[in-house]
């Protein structure tokens, strides 16, 4: 049975989907490709450089080093003029126009700094571990639990973008490798495809939190941005 792909594969019922790994971000809007910028990306070319490199010599290090954002302005327009219409956060909760929330008060946070150097250490061993272990295995998330990469999809009339929620060690992986396309799995906690189309339905623009200009502008923001805006502004740019 066929996989369906991108648009048709949003339009359908399946659960297993084929998305182009140029099309896939993080929910700060990094991503995997040489056209673009990740954190984690970045980590596996120095190391595909310099084997030898510790994790306190990372550019993953230095990241979290640089990288601590108290609001959604720094995690998605960073060092952008201040929007004032950009809502706060509350409670240490980041919360996006339709609806979903992501924690910004966790210690040891694999989005961004400060984290501890075990927490750094781990994260780094773990990165390496499974870019060689793709390297050498190739994808093949039907043979392991919990074995695919997982997301939801925002779409843009016949565009889209797939947003994950979980993989992101593996996604920068194969982007590094080079893969085109990869069948991903859709997250069952979040909407399957999040529309422009249905934008006066999202749930924090009914409510006020967001007004439409600005719930536009978040959103297109993972259209438009592909993380080398911010890496360069962080100085952390090759």
């Amino acid at each position: 049975m066929s996989i369906p792909e991108g648009i048709a594969g949003i339009n359908s019922d399946s659960t297993i989907v084929s998305v182009e790994v140029s099309k896939c971000r993080d929910w700060q809007g990094y991503s995997y490709t040489e056209k673009g910028w990740h954190y984690l990306s970045a980590t596996i070319k120095e190391y595909i450089k310099n084997p030898t490199i510790t994790p306190n010599e990372s550019i993953l290090n230095k990241y979290y080093k640089i990288y601590q954002p108290t609001s959604i302005q720094d995690c998605l327009f960073y060092h952008e003029k201040k929007d004032d219409r950009l809502p706060p956060i509350t409670n240490n909760i980041l919360q996006l126009p339709w609806g979903f929330a992501f924690d910004m008060g966790r210690k040891n946070n694999q989005h961004f700094g400060p984290n501890s150097t075990s927490f750094i250490k781990k994260e780094f061993t773990d990165l390496i571990h499974i870019y060689n272990k793709l390297a050498k295995e190739g994808y093949q998330p039907d043979k392991h639990p919990d074995g695919y990469i997982k997301g939801h999809f925002l779409k843009k009339y016949n565009d889209y973008r797939f947003i994950l929620s979980g993989g992101q060690h593996r996604m920068a992986a194969l982007g590094v490798l080079g893969n085109k396309k990869i069948p991903v799995k859709l997250y069952h906690k979040w909407q399957r495809v999040i529309d422009i189309e249905n934008i006066n339905a999202w749930p924090h623009v009914q409510n006020g939190k967001y007004d439409l200009e600005t719930s536009i502008k978040v959103f297109n923001s993972y259209f438009t941005n592909t993380g080398r805006e911010k890496a360069k502004k962080l100085n952390l740019l090759a």
